[in-house]
This record gives C-alpha cells, sequence and structure tokens, in this order.
C-alpha cells in the first residue's frame, strides 16, 4: 500500500515536473542554492552553541564557547584588549553568516521572478498554437500545454519564494540572537575585568574586604 502510494507521488511529481517545461531546470537550480545555504547556515548557528556569559564558578572548568571566549578575553590586560578579542570573534562568527545571508537573499527573490519567465514562456508557446491554426484537438493540446506551463511555474516560483522567506526569517531572528548573546559576553568579562582592576576595599577597622572568587578566577586566569 505504501509502496503504490510512493510510486504514484512519483510519477504525479515526474508528470508536473515535465507539464513545467524548462522553466523547471531554471528553479531547480536556485532551489539547490536556496536550501543548501539556508541549510549551511542552520548547521553553523547550531554549532556555536551557548554563548551566554558563564557563571562563577564555569569560567576555569566550562567548556562551551561562550566560556572559552571569555577565557581568552581574561587574558587581556586591558579593556581595549577585550575589545579586539570581541572584535575578531565578531568578525570570524558573524561574516560568514552575513555572506550566506546575501545569497539567500538573491535566491529567494529570484525565485518568483525565475517563476514569472516561465509563465511567459507557457503563454508564448499558448498564443503559438493559437496562431498556427490546425485541427482543434491539436490546438486545444498546445494551448493546454502552455498554459499548464505557466501556472505550473509560477505555483513553484511562488512556494519556493514563501518557503525561502520563513528560512530567512527564522536564520535572521538566530543571528540577532547571536550578535545579543555576544553583547552580552562583552559587557561581562569588562566588568570582570574592571573589578578585577579595581582597589581594595577596606571596611570601618581599615581591614580589607573579601574580594569575590569571580574575580579570583580571572585575575589568576590573567596572570596565567
Amino acid at each position: 500500500m505504501n509502496a503504490a502510494l510512493g510510486q504514484g507521488l512519483l510519477a504525479e511529481a515526474a508528470n508536473i515536473w515535465t507539464g513545467g517545461g524548462w522553466g523547471m531546470f531554471a528553479l531547480a537550480a536556485n532551489g539547490v542554492v536556496l536550501f543548501g545555504v539556508a541549510g549551511r547556515m542552520l548547521l553553523r548557528l547550531s554549532a556555536l552553541g551557548r554563548l551566554a556569559p558563564p557563571a562563577e564558578g564555569e569560567v576555569r572548568t566550562g567548556d562551551t564557547p561562550g566560556v572559552r571566549l571569555a577565557r581568552v578575553a581574561a587574558r587581556e590586560r586591558d579593556e581595549a584588549g577585550v575589545l579586539r578579542v570581541f572584535a575578531a570573534a565578531r568578525h570570524d562568527l558573524l561574516t560568514p553568516f552575513e555572506r550566506d545571508h546575501r545569497v539567500l537573499q538573491v535566491a529567494v527573490r529570484a525565485a518568483p521572478l525565475l517563476g514569472l519567465l516561465g509563465t511567459v514562456t507557457g503563454m508564448l508557446a499558448t498564443f503559438h498554437g493559437l496562431a498556427t491554426g490546425g485541427s482543434a484537438e491539436k490546438t486545444m493540446t498546445i494551448v493546454a500545454g502552455g498554459i499548464s506551463e505557466a501556472l505550473i511555474t509560477t505555483e513553484t516560483g511562488l512556494v519556493m519564494a514563501l518557503v525561502g522567506l520563513m528560512i530567512e526569517n527564522l536564520l535572521q531572528r538566530r543571528q540577532q540572537r547571536i550578535e545579543q548573546a555576544l553583547a552580552h559576553l562583552e559587557t561581562f568579562c569588562l566588568q570582570r575585568l574592571h573589578r578585577s582592576a579595581a582597589p581594595a576595599v577596606t571596611d570601618g577597622g581599615g581591614r580589607p574586604t573579601p574580594v569575590p572568587s569571580a574575580v579570583l578566577a580571572c585575575a589568576g586566569e590573567t596572570a596565567g
């Protein structure tokens, strides 16, 4: 039952593909670019993992991307060094997404235009069949084929564009969350640097107050 249903669906898909004419090949090439780039962006975003600021005990023992980046920033001696670390991180992490995002935008916007091009060629075939004349049956066959080609390519282009827009919106929101996480992590590391560089505070009896463990951890990593 399932095999027969699958064969029927494949046969129907083959008929639709054939009815779409040569425009379906252009749409297929555009679809490979669109969904290939989108899949690569999704895999890269998923591989980044957690970039949230680490807890106090995670700086030394954690192994998430956020912890590793905070550990690198903790080795810097001044604020300019921390800013350089995060500028390099943004360039390395976000530049590939921006480049792929531009390619994705072109593929999404090209899909309905390619469908429209198939519509024009289908209508040209229809008018050609009406102009050449011949028997009524032959004329109707040519006209039906041209209209079918026009509608199939138009529908395929629109569906591809709609799906591409939803995927683009999803990836853009994920990229914005990565940018926000990097900004929060940068602020976290700068605050730790400032706390470690602040002078010791004494209590009312002239004795120094205890330094928080997070500051000690940051200072120890910086010295290492």
